[in-house]
């Protein structure tokens, strides 16, 4: 009874630790290919958001850019013809600003007044405005008269009333006896803030991405062009653009929650769910197998043993495989050298 009792927990143990030891070895694999895929996922987002920061890099310098170039070829013009007319000075906004719909104005102050404006009947009230009453954007004149640099202004209240962007080139005359250019007025091409934002087409990015924007001038004036503030201090880098006599600086952060878990961890641990069941049941039908072979093995020996004759059986070598204990008893103490691979000369 106590063998039986040993071979009961033996096989109990047995098939414990291997169970256990198929869940444990399925889980390590599971997370092994987890972190994996976690490591590959997190790989594809940093290379995503590398992306993202680059194409908004690249559509704010286009769109500021492409404005800067507007403001100068206004300068060149007035340059070669200081006494351009309105009607002059209309038709060259207007090839201008059919290559940029952002752009809502364009025109030319001469010492701080506007002298002329286009579109015209949308602007007409602010040709002769002195731009002194307005202390912002006459800082900002005197300092491009001072420096002969373009400037970028903005966000700041436009005159016609909406918050957007100035771009102020300063125009120079070149005298014809070869002296130095003298500075003459400035150029402006104005943008409202709504029209240069959709411009940058940030919808593209918001559903996955906080984006925030901010522009400081010469003067370190300016504020948030878009987004919350916060995300500065959330982002682990900020880029930094520089225009002329202006600094933009962006961050994009994904959006707290979007996409924490990869597409395929659910579609991994289903799989070694599959496969740790699987083996599961296979380790439970082997082992139900094994423990059939012991009993039926153990029947055979007692039937084996309770012969009344005995029974003995040699390999084609005459070494011993099996005997009873009717073979046994035959010999007496010569029993004990009845061990199987024992020869039958041995024995005797």
């Amino acid at each position: 009874m106590p063998d039986h009792k040993r071979l009961r927990y033996r096989n109990i143990v047995i098939e414990t630790v291997t169970y256990v030891g198929i869940v444990l070895v399925f889980a390590a694999l599971g997370m092994s290919l987890q972190r994996v895929v976690r490591l590959e996922n997190n790989e594809e987002r940093r290379a995503e958001l590398f992306r993202t920061e680059a194409i908004l890099a690249e559509r704010l310098q286009d769109a500021i850019n492409s404005k800067h170039l507007f403001a100068r070829g206004l300068a060149g013009a007035i340059s070669l013809r200081p006494d351009i007319s309105d009607a002059e000075f209309a038709k060259f906004c207007t090839e201008i600003k059919t290559e940029d719909p952002s752009v809502v104005n364009m025109a030319f102050v001469k010492d701080m007044i506007v002298t002329h404006v286009y579109p015209m009947e949308r602007n007409a009230p602010l040709i002769g405005r002195d731009l002194r009453a307005f202390p912002q954007q006459a800082a900002m004149i005197e300092e491009i008269a001072r420096t002969g640099k373009t400037a970028l202004e903005g966000p700041i209240p436009l005159l016609q009333g909406e918050p957007g962007y100035i771009i102020r080139e300063p125009v120079f005359l070149v005298p014809k006896d070869g002296r130095e250019p003298e500075y003459y007025g400035v150029a402006s091409v104005v943008f409202t803030a709504e029209l240069f934002l959709n411009q940058l087409r940030l919808s593209d990015f918001t559903q996955n991405y906080d984006i925030a924007v901010r522009a400081e001038n010469t003067f370190g004036e300016g504020g948030m062009v878009f987004g919350d503030p916060a995300v500065f201090e959330r982002a682990p880098e900020a880029q930094v653009l520089n225009f002329p006599s202006a600094t933009w600086t962006f961050a994009v952060m994904p959006i707290a929650g979007q996409n924490v878990t990869p597409i395929g961890i659910e579609k991994i641990w289903s799989w070694i769910a599959l496969a740790a069941i699987g083996s599961l049941v296979t380790a439970y039908y082997l082992h139900r197998l094994r423990r059939e072979n012991a009993r039926n093995l153990s029947r055979l020996r007692t039937a084996f043993n309770i012969l009344p004759v005995g029974l003995v059986l040699f390999d084609s070598h005459d070494r011993l495989e099996l005997c009873n204990e009717g073979y046994r008893s035959i010999y007496g103490k010569a029993s004990e050298a009845m061990v199987p691979g024992a020869t039958f000369e041995s024995i005797l």
